[in-house]
């Protein structure tokens, strides 16, 4: 079985999200939807504060959530027996949906340090 920090770092993958600290806030806000926990989505919103003052990265985040909320359980799921299965298909059959139909301005990039929060991206829709 996949254990909790384990099926964090799938939701990396499954979500799209990178390892930056703006991938790390969007994966919190996803897992906020997830569990609905409060504990969870004050982490979140006080992580987020260090972000850019843009309506562009809170919607960002806010699809992060509404992501999370939308897909199935996944603590509840075997994920473990997706692990072989093409990545559009184990998004598809947990409710994910790929990250360019949910965020279609491209994946939002950047650490506090390096290039600033929610300011990069790593990929842009072809739309």
């Amino acid at each position: 079985a996949v254990g909790l920090v384990g099926q964090h770092d799938l939701w990396h993958v499954l979500t799209g999200y990178g390892r930056d600290d703006t991938g790390e806030l969007a994966n919190l806000w996803f897992s906020y939807g997830q569990f609905r926990q409060l504990g969870m989505g004050f982490i979140a919103f006080m992580g987020s504060l260090d972000g850019p003052p843009t309506l562009r990265f809170w919607r960002f985040m806010r699809r992060a959530h509404v992501r999370g909320r939308s897909a199935r359980n996944l603590v509840a799921c075997r994920l473990e027996d997706l692990l072989d299965a093409p990545l559009d298909r184990a998004r598809r059959e947990l409710g994910v949906g790929e990250p360019l139909d949910v965020h279609r301005g491209g994946i939002l990039t950047g650490n506090r340090r390096a290039e600033g929060i929610g300011r990069g991206e790593r990929c842009r829709s072809p739309r």
